[in-house]
């Protein structure tokens, strides 16, 4: 464990002796962290909010309780909160890996957490290109679609890694805001071509980590959201916008808490992101993908689809 040290995770500021993978704020905090080693959890029962097991057999469970919340995570890993969610207490078996602490800790609780203080959280990574022309792209999709390997791409040449794999966005009187999240891009082995990548280390739970730029701010607006198809067959990234019905059928489906069980989470789920597509265009965007590619190459293909897409909302 370190000293404590305040980090910013999808517009909240988190209190945590478990180094995460975000940018640190000298802001208040929002929630406070502790770790038990010593014990297990106590045993809750209460209504079950979200209950998601992951292709890899992890699961992932979400309990309301009178006495506040429980996250069961991975085995030997367990959360309670309390109903404010202002203080996480974490009970960790003394054999788990503090680095799995830090993974989950800056994954999936915090996106719970979000989510039950009520965010709104895509699953997606988030790129901020800066100067003039620059743009924010929400790129979105199921595992392994290809967003934090193409929000990579951008955030090196030149971009600033908004968020990795998860982004809550929040509407604005001007648009609407996504807020910085995790600052470093896990990757599953052989799912991208990143040639030239520098820095790169394995993960406790076997994914590549690439750390991104951090974006230096606590949000941005987003400009556009981007759902990825990677394809042999096209020569240069392509884009198509979707219709409002289409954008938000598809961004209901992107939840970032996977297995939301209970109503009134759906529900705030659905309203966020139909709040969302009144201010920001969704996009089809076709990438060339294939292994003789150069990388730099599909990032400036990329960016200039999406900066075509910007460019007409502008003109609009």
């Amino acid at each position: 464990m370190t000293a404590l040290r305040t980090y910013r995770l999808h517009g909240l500021s988190i209190s945590s002796p478990v180094r995460l993978a975000a940018a640190e704020t000298g802001s208040a905090p929002d929630v406070y962290v502790t770790v038990d080693r010593t014990r297990s959890a106590p045993s809750v029962r209460g209504r079950v909010l979200a209950d998601f097991k992951s292709p890899h057999g992890h699961r992932l469970t979400v309990t309301e309780a009178a006495t506040g919340w429980h996250i069961s995570l991975p085995p030997g890993v367990e959360v309670i909160a309390d109903i404010p969610l202002r203080s996480l207490l974490i009970f960790a078996r003394p054999d788990v890996d503090e680095r799995l602490i830090e993974v989950l800790l800056a994954g999936p609780v915090a996106v719970a957490v979000a989510v039950l203080r009520g965010g709104t959280v895509l699953h997606a990574s988030a790129v901020v290109r800066r100067g003039l022309g620059g743009y924010t792209v929400a790129f979105a999709g199921p595992a392994g679609s290809g967003k934090s390997t193409l929000a990579l791409l951008l955030s090196r040449m030149g971009g600033a890694l908004l968020s990795d794999d998860a982004l809550c966005v929040d509407t604005a009187p001007h648009g609407v805001l996504a807020h910085s999240g995790t600052t470093a891009s896990r990757m599953r082995h052989g799912e991208t071509p990143l040639d030239g990548a520098t820095e790169v280390s394995e993960s406790v739970d076997g994914r590549w980590v690439h750390p991104g730029v951090p974006v230096g701010g606590a949000t941005a607006d987003l400009s556009v959201i981007a759902l990825p198809r990677l394809s042999a067959t096209v020569e240069e990234a392509r884009s198509s916008r979707l219709g409002k019905t289409v954008s938000l059928a598809v961004l209901d489906g992107m939840n970032a808490l996977p297995g939301s069980l209970h109503a009134r989470l759906r529900r705030q789920h659905f309203e966020g992101c139909a709040h969302t597509i009144g201010s920001v265009p969704v996009v089809l965007l076709d990438v060339p993908w294939a292994s003789d590619l150069d990388s730099a190459q599909v990032a400036r293909s990329v960016d200039l689809a999406l900066r075509s897409v910007v460019d007409a909302g502008e003109d609009a």
